[in-house]
């Protein structure tokens, strides 16, 4: 009987993660445009990410590789929600914005990049893009 129950089990938890990865195979992934900006202005930028599978995932951002700065870096998710200092996400998708201001010393030529990752509770990627802000 135990053996029985061990194998009904393990059938299940296959399907669920079966289910699970079916979902995010199809996902939609954010691909943010790289933007161009002017010493002293904001800038800003929007991307979808649709077609995961239901759940709750978190939204982090970090700046990439460069040679200017950027004030006042600052993503959101709608619909989304704040815990604590994590952005994230309930469902099987949302809208990421992102804005900044490129300070006034920045040289024309310079850039930075920007990372958003996506991940489940696990703390699994599921998602990731990493787009340019070029100094114009």
């Amino acid at each position: 009987m135990r053996a029985k129950f061990a194998a009904v089990a393990a059938a299940a938890l296959f399907a669920v993660g079966s289910v699970a990865y079916e979902g995010t195979a199809h996902a939609a992934c954010p691909a943010f445009a790289d933007q161009s900006n002017a010493q002293g202005f904001p800038g800003a930028s929007i991307a979808t990410v649709s077609g995961l599978a239901y759940g709750t995932y978190y939204v982090t951002m970090s700046m990439g590789g460069g040679n200017s700065g950027l004030l006042n870096l600052t993503h959101g998710v709608y619909p989304g929600f704040t815990q604590g200092s994590a952005k994230g996400f309930v469902g099987s998708g949302a809208d990421i914005y992102v804005s900044w201001i490129v300070p006034p010393s920045a040289s024309d030529g310079a850039y930075r990049d920007i990372n958003i990752v996506i991940t489940n509770v696990l703390g699994q990627t599921v998602c990731s893009d990493t787009f340019r802000v070029n100094v114009v």
